[in-house]
C-alpha cells in the first residue's frame, strides 16, 4: 500500500516540479488541510473502522479469546426486540424535529430586529443551548417531579391531578421530546436568523411595490430563500435527535418499560453495562447506516428543490 502511495507522490512532485507557483499553491493548501484532515482520520474514520472490525467479533474485555463470528452479530440485532423498540422511540423523538424548527422561525421573525431589548430576549432563548446538558436535565426532573414538580403544582391550580411525567410509559417520551425543543430551539433560531440576514432586502421591497402583504412575502419570498438553511438545519436536527443520549440517561435511564430506550442509550447499555462490545458496535453500525440513509434521502428529496439567493 505504501510502496504505490509513494510512487505516486514522486511522480506528482517531479510533474508539478516544472511548475513552481503551483507546487507552492498545491503544498500550502495541503498544509491547512492537513491538520484538520489528521482529526477527522484520527478521530473519525479510524473509531469507525474499529467498531466494523469489532463488529464481526464476540468481542468482550471478560473474555481473553475474541472470536471471528462474521455477521452472527447483526443477525442478533435484527431479532433483538429491544433493538426494534429502541428504533422506534428514536423515530418518535425525531418528530420533534420539525416542531422545533416551525417555533425557531417564528421566533426568529419575531426576534429579527436590532434593539437593546431584542438581543436580550435573543440570549434568553439562546441560553439553554449552551447550558449543560446535565444540569438543564437535572432542572427538568425537578419541574416533573410527580409529587413537589413545579408543572404538577401548577396543573392543580386548573384542579387536574398529579401527572408523573418520567413515571409513566405514555408521558415519559413526550416529557424528553419537550426538553429537547426548549434546548434546540435558540440554536435553531441563530441558524435562521443568520439566513434571514442574508436575505437581500431589495427582494423585500419588490414585493411591497407589487402589493404582497405580510403572509405573501414570507411565503413567496423569505421561506424560499431560507430553503439552504431550512434544509440545513432538518438534517442536523435529525441527526442530533438520532444521538440522544444525556437526557434520556439522566432523566429516565431508558425507562419506564423502555419508553425511552433509544438507540444510542442501547448501545451504551450493551457495551458497558452488558460488556458485549461486539454486539454493541454492529448496533453503532445499523445506527451509522440509518443516519446516512437519512441524510442521503434528505439530500436527494430536498436538496434539487433549494433555491439560493
Amino acid at each position: 500500500m505504501l510502496g504505490p502511495l509513494t510512487l505516486w507522490a514522486l511522480a506528482w512532485a517531479a510533474r508539478e516540479r516544472r511548475r513552481p507557483q503551483r507546487l507552492r499553491e498545491t503544498l500550502t493548501a495541503w498544509g491547512f488541510l492537513a491538520p484538520a484532515t489528521a482529526h477527522l482520520a484520527l478521530f473519525s474514520f479510524a473509531p469507525i473502522l474499529f467498531a466494523l472490525v469489532v463488529s464481526l467479533h464476540r468481542w468482550s474485555p471478560l473474555e481473553p479469546v475474541k472470536p471471528f463470528v462474521g455477521l452472527d452479530n447483526f443477525v442478533q440485532v435484527a431479532r433483538d426486540p429491544l433493538v426494534w423498540i429502541s428504533l422506534r422511540n428514536t423515530a418518535l423523538y425525531a418528530l420533534q424535529v420539525p416542531v422545533t424548527m416551525a417555533l425557531a422561525l417564528g421566533v426568529a421573525l419575531a426576534l429579527h430586529r436590532h434593539t437593546r431589548l431584542v438581543r436580550i430576549a435573543r440570549t434568553a432563548v439562546f441560553l439553554p443551548y449552551v447550558s449543560s446538558v446535565v444540569a438543564i436535565a437535572l432542572l427538568w426532573r425537578w419541574l416533573y417531579h410527580a409529587d413537589f414538580g413545579l408543572l404538577n403544582y401548577l396543573l392543580s391550580f386548573a384542579g387536574l391531578g398529579p401527572v408523573d411525567w418520567l413515571g409513566s410509559p405514555r408521558t415519559a417520551l413526550l416529557a424528553v421530546m419537550l426538553v429537547t425543543v426548549w434546548v434546540q430551539v435558540g440554536y435553531q433560531m441563530a441558524v435562521f436568523i443568520a439566513g434571514l440576514q442574508g436575505i437581500p432586502q431589495v427582494y423585500l421591497d419588490a414585493a411591497v411595490v407589487d402589493g404582497a402583504g405580510a403572509w405573501q412575502r414570507f411565503w413567496r419570498v423569505t421561506f424560499p430563500l431560507l430553503k439552504p438553511v431550512t434544509l440545513f438545519v432538518l438534517v442536523t436536527g435529525l441527526i442530533n435527535s438520532f444521538q440522544v443520549f444525556t437526557l434520556i440517561y439522566v432523566l429516565t435511564d431508558g425507562g419506564p418499560l423502555h419508553a425511552t430506550d433509544v438507540v444510542v442509550y442501547r448501545v451504551y447499555q450493551t457495551a458497558w453495562e452488558f460488556l458485549r462490545f461486539g454486539y454493541a458496535s454492529a448496533l453503532a453500525m445499523l445506527l451509522f447506516a440509518t443516519l446516512f440513509g437519512v441524510t442521503w434521502a434528505q439530500f436527494r428529496l430536498l436538496g434539487k428543490r433549494v433555491e439560493y439567493a
